[in-house]
Order: structure tokens, then C-alpha cells, then sequence
């Protein structure tokens, strides 16, 4: 009868011991995918931030472009490829200007009495081979150069007649426009002709 006691008595020790080591394994596997669970947490924060810092960094790099860092004939490219997204005249100056049709020349003049946005106070007319077809397409830069005006006209049949501007632009769009291939295959095949 004493053995049956010990019997059951130790039968009943092995039991718990088990439930208890079973209890202990899941234990450490819940405490181990919650750990797992945080470590992806911060590894995602992480990212997360890391992302952000880039994004932060590329919006500085953004406000603080210039012209000074680009070739005129690169600005001159670059302008006319974001104008020509908004104007007929300008994407067939574009098309021209790519393909082979014509290099393109930037007449630069004074914009005194031509313009309204005078800015720097020199206009960069655009032609195709030194031929305008009849219109006046350009642009000019405001003289905290952060803003492009764009303009297209007929040619002016009266000197009292001021062109509006188009479309504004940002530096920030032309000096990222200026790193096409495209951009820098038309600014190989530009002059500038700058009027004394």
C-alpha cells in the first residue's frame, strides 16, 4: 500500500515536472517571437527614419539649386524640355532640337521693354538654326534666380507690345531636368550668342 502511495506520489511529480517544462518551452517561444515582433518593430522604425533623413536631404539639396552649377547651354536645354511639356510651339522646338532637324541657338538680349518679368534683365531667345518662324520663344530668370518665366509669341508687329510669360518654372525643376541624356544631347549641338 506504501509503494502505491509513492507510486502515485511520484507519477503525479513526473506530471508536473512535465506540464511544467512544456509551460517553460512555450513560454520561451512566445518570449521569443515577441522578441522577435520588436526587433522587426525597430528595424522598420529604422528604415523608416533612414527614408525620411534621405527625403529630408534631397528637399535641401532641392532648395538649394542653382544655376552657377549647371552649363548654360545644359539650363538653356533643360528649360526648353519643361517648357515644351506645356506648349505646342516649344515641344516642336524640342523635337527639332532633338532629333537633328536644327541645333538650337539662345540669342541672348536685353529684356528691357520685351518682357514683363524683366528679372536679370536679359531675355534667352530660343531659334532653331537662326531661324524664329515668326515667333518669339524664350524665357528669363528672376533675379533671386529661383523662378523661370517662359514665353511664346507671334513675332511683335508693335514695339509697345509687352509678352507675358506662359508658364513659370522652378530652378529646382531645370537643374533636375539638366541631368537627362536627352538634355545634354541637345546642349552638345547649342550656341549661345550673347548681344553687346
Amino acid at each position: 500500500m506504501i509503494k502505491k502511495k509513492i507510486l502515485v506520489v511520484a507519477m503525479s511529480l513526473t506530471v508536473l515536472a512535465l506540464a511544467g517544462c512544456g509551460h517553460k518551452t512555450q513560454s520561451t517561444a512566445t518570449s521569443s517571437s515577441s522578441s522577435t515582433a520588436t526587433s522587426a518593430k525597430v528595424s522598420s522604425q529604422s528604415q523608416a527614419s533612414s527614408a525620411n533623413s534621405s527625403s529630408t536631404s534631397e528637399k535641401q539639396t532641392e532648395s538649394n539649386a542653382s544655376l552657377e552649377s549647371v552649363d548654360p547651354k545644359n539650363v538653356a536645354g533643360a528649360v526648353l524640355t519643361v517648357g515644351a511639356q506645356s506648349d505646342e510651339a516649344w515641344q516642336s522646338l524640342l523635337d527639332s532640337a532633338s532629333n537633328g532637324d536644327g541645333d538650337l541657338k539662345v540669342n541672348v538680349v536685353k529684356a528691357t521693354g520685351m518682357v514683363t518679368e524683366t528679372g536679370t534683365g536679359m531675355f534667352y531667345s530660343f531659334t532653331l538654326d537662326d531661324n524664329d518662324y515668326g515667333e518669339i520663344n524664350g524665357y528669363t530668370i528672376s533675379q533671386d534666380e529661383k523662378t523661370i518665366y517662359l514665353y511664346r509669341e507671334q513675332s511683335r508687329g508693335s514695339a509697345d507690345r509687352i509678352i507675358q510669360p506662359f508658364k513659370t518654372i522652378s530652378v529646382q525643376q531645370v537643374v533636375k531636368a539638366a541631368q537627362q541624356s536627352k538634355v545634354q544631347e541637345i546642349a552638345n549641338n547649342t550656341t549661345i550668342d550673347v548681344d553687346n
